[in-house]
């Protein structure tokens, strides 16, 4: 169930946004219907995975990075999340 994903929020029928899932909980979000995870996790945040890319990819998302350092975020970060939404 996609409600077991920490912290999802469903925002709209297209849009949702949760903590970071495991790696089984990729399979169940690509059920649910959606096509792109947006990661805004850095490489060293707790519970990353160094393979996210590939998991998204390997089951048909596609898999958008954008490291944000929550301590001191750059307005280059919301443009480039603005662009891929």
């Amino acid at each position: 169930m996609i409600e077991t994903i920490r912290d999802f929020h469903l925002i709209s029928d297209l849009v949702a946004t949760s903590g970071q899932p495991t790696p089984e909980q990729f399979s169940i979000i690509f059920e649910a219907g959606y096509q792109i995870v947006i990661n805004l996790a850095t490489s060293s945040s707790s519970n990353a995975l160094a393979n996210e890319g590939e998991i998204v990819t390997d089951l048909g998302m596609v898999c958008v990075h954008i490291p944000v350092l929550w301590d001191k975020p750059q307005i280059k970060d919301v443009q480039r999340f603005f662009r891929v939404m």
